[in-house]
């Protein structure tokens, strides 16, 4: 059984959500398989970008990592009425799988882009649906005065992954190869497996006499009626079209064409930013209040999408990279403590669906990272990505205004 949950002094800790049994074992699985993917992403990515030197095509691996943002909200719906320990075991256990696909086709000599493209794309049906299971098994697992502080940890798990798996994947990836590179990485997923078991597998909620699609449609329908949230989804697209291309697909681009740098310099950006963000989460782990979280999620979309302006006008220098590292900062002030209101606004009955809708916003970052490969072509990389950092930063200051003005007493007894 966990610890008693309505502790002072649990809840007051910087480590209050490693007090439940459960929670410690699903971060340490959520460590190893997100470390897992931050290795696939750079190998996949650099191999490509590599052996066809198209931008467009290096952007379409990213993008095809990212295709299961559309079937999300069926997670949601899955998350609301299953136990969730048994999805996410067999949710791990298929990437896997693909994982074994890269190994046993570098052994046989077949690996070519159609296949990394085969691979990018079945990653990419899975990993968004493993992140709402994720979300919705901290909601279940934690008590609300202590979600801001999991929920900043498991953000720290993606933050110190884009670190360790970068710097780890390209290390790999010059000494060992894509096979051997793979096989680590396939040693991590099987591990991280054998953690998942040791979650608690909370039994579903008393299920409704509803279908799946009527379930579905209840949550749209919650979302949208929900003003508060639907900013907040409103503003999960935006990051997504416009900030997120940066460091989730054109960043190699700019290392390559602005920096001049190779695999070992592009891991390293990816690290810069990467410890921004991870110190940006343990932040928001250690001392954010839950109901201070929107204030955070507004002024860091704000500064992100600055930041991202500022840091490709910049000639290259130290102040640069000093630049990327507090961008990463940003992204996961805004990004963490989005979760953390999300979590904390919705009802119970919704948190799966409503945290499906959230990562249905993915879609965007595919959506932004091919346009950016065109316009990268096109304009070049400067251009395109001072754009979108122009862009974002006039509609965030817009959602900050908009975030105000629904939140007066006025308009609340209007509309409740």
């Amino acid at each position: 059984m966990n610890p008693p949950l309505n502790s002072r002094n649990a809840s007051d800790s910087v480590f209050a959500s490693f007090s439940i049994r459960s929670f410690r074992f699903q971060w340490f699985a959520d460590v190893l398989s997100t470390w897992g993917f931050e290795m696939e992403t750079l190998v996949l990515s650099w191999y490509i970008l590599v052996e066809t030197d198209s931008p467009v095509l290096m952007a379409a691996v990213g993008a095809l990592r990212f295709c299961g943002t559309l079937f999300c909200p069926f997670a949601g719906v899955i998350a609301d009425r299953f136990s969730l320990r048994q999805v996410m075991v067999w949710l791990r256990v298929v990437l896997t799988l693909l994982a074994l696909v890269i190994i046993v086709s570098d052994v046989f000599g077949v690996l070519g882009p159609a296949i990394i493209f085969f691979v990018a794309a079945g990653t990419g049906l899975l990993r968004p649906a493993e992140q709402v299971i994720r979300n919705a098994l901290i909601a279940e697992t934690v008590p609300e005065g202590m979600l801001a502080n999991a929920v900043g940890y498991s953000r720290a798990t993606t933050d110190s992954a884009r670190v360790v798996g970068a710097l780890a994947g390209a290390g790999l990836l010059v000494a060992i190869g894509i096979a051997w590179a793979y096989a680590v990485i396939t040693v991590m997923y099987l591990a991280t497996i054998a953690l998942t078991f040791k979650v608690t597998n909370r039994p579903p909620y008393a299920r409704s006499p509803a279908t799946p699609v009527k379930d579905l449609v209840t949550g749209f329908k919650y979302v949208h009626n929900d003003r508060l949230i639907r900013l907040m989804m409103w503003l999960a697209l935006l990051a997504n079209v416009t900030a997120f291309p940066l460091t989730h697909g054109l960043l190699p681009v700019v290392a390559r064409e602005i920096y001049g740098l190779g695999e070992v310099g592009l891991a390293s950006m990816l690290a810069v930013a990467a410890v921004g963000s991870l110190v940006g989460s343990l932040l928001v782990a250690g001392g954010l209040k839950t109901g201070r979280a929107e204030t955070f999620m507004l002024i860091g979309m704000v500064g992100w999408h600055a930041l991202v302006w500022i840091f490709v006008v910049l000639p290259p220098s130290t102040f640069a990279w000093v630049v990327l590292g507090v961008l990463g900062f940003a992204s996961s002030a805004a990004m963490s403590t989005m979760a953390v209101s999300l979590l904390n606004h919705a009802k119970p009955a919704y948190r799966g669906r409503v945290m499906g809708v959230r990562m249905l916003a993915v879609y965007g970052l595919p959506v932004g990272l091919m346009l950016g490969g065109f316009l990268t072509e096109e304009f070049g990389v400067v251009t395109t990505l001072s754009w979108y950092g122009g862009i974002g930063l006039v509609l965030s200051v817009w959602a900050m205004i908009r975030w105000k003005a629904l939140t007066e007493p006025r308009f609340v007894r209007q509309f409740d």
